[in-house]
């Protein structure tokens, strides 16, 4: 089995946690032995991370032997819908390397989520994106990326600390962020290009003592971005 794209170098310390650690995580053989709520064998393996009627999306740790690196255990992210005879991928993880996927959304026929990784000694980064359930497309973007204690200049900053994402019915995707306690907010746009999402539209900002916004207010349509404040006024800017 070839891995993942491959990470960074890290200390000898580091692989050595990283190899006990992953001999405890199960892999894909601990799949349940018989098929319930109309989903195959192979949809019931790993960790369920998302579940609604009809769609369970979950995440399978597996094991890379990395010669003189060590050993390194990665996810891999899956979704599967009643009927389907395996499972779809929607995030592929890499050695040596921490993830973990978050606001996790059944919007129509897409699946929404937001993807936070980072490199052990080295930097990390946010993505958000969506698969959809009937067509398998996966599309994601980068919103933030820190390269380490001295982030290149023209990197996405997006403020990730917690995120919400929406989804529009033309594959366009909205975002509201805060990083820190109520510290920075931000609201973006993300069109729907050929093979991914655009470069994220930053559509509001809210620097330290500004007026925060509520998240799970976020919303998109096909001709607006729009969410409310802290104190509950609704905002709405064109596409």
């Amino acid at each position: 089995m070839h891995p993942p794209r491959f990470g960074r170098i890290v200390s000898a310390a580091a692989v050595a946690i990283l190899a006990s650690a992953a001999l405890l995580f199960p892999t894909l053989a601990g799949a349940v032995a018989a098929p319930r709520h109309g989903f195959s064998h192979a949809c019931l393996a790993g960790r369920t991370v998302f579940h609604v009627p009809g769609v369970r999306a979950f995440v399978v740790v597996r094991r890379y032997a990395g010669g003189q690196a060590g050993v390194s255990s990665y996810k891999t992210f899956y979704v599967c819908r009643n009927g389907w005879h395996r499972p779809r991928v929607f995030q592929r993880g890499s050695p040596w390397t921490v993830e973990g996927v978050s606001d996790i959304r059944l919007i129509g026929n897409r699946l929404g989520f937001v993807l936070n990784a980072f490199g052990l000694g080295a930097g990390g980064g946010t993505e958000v994106g969506w698969i959809d359930l009937v067509s398998h497309r996966v599309q994601k973007a980068v919103i933030a990326e820190d390269e380490g204690p001295e982030p290149e200049i023209g990197l996405p900053q997006f403020p990730v600390g917690s995120v919400r994402c929406a989804i529009a019915q033309d594959g366009a995707m909205a975002v509201a962020g805060r990083y820190g306690n109520k510290v920075e907010w931000g609201v973006a746009e993300l069109p729907e290009l050929a093979r991914s999402l655009g470069k994220p539209r930053v559509l509001y900002t809210a620097p330290e003592g500004g007026e925060g916004i509520d998240l799970d207010s976020i919303a998109i349509d096909n001709t607006a971005v729009s969410w409310s404040t802290a104190h509950g006024q609704r905002v709405s800017v064109a596409r």
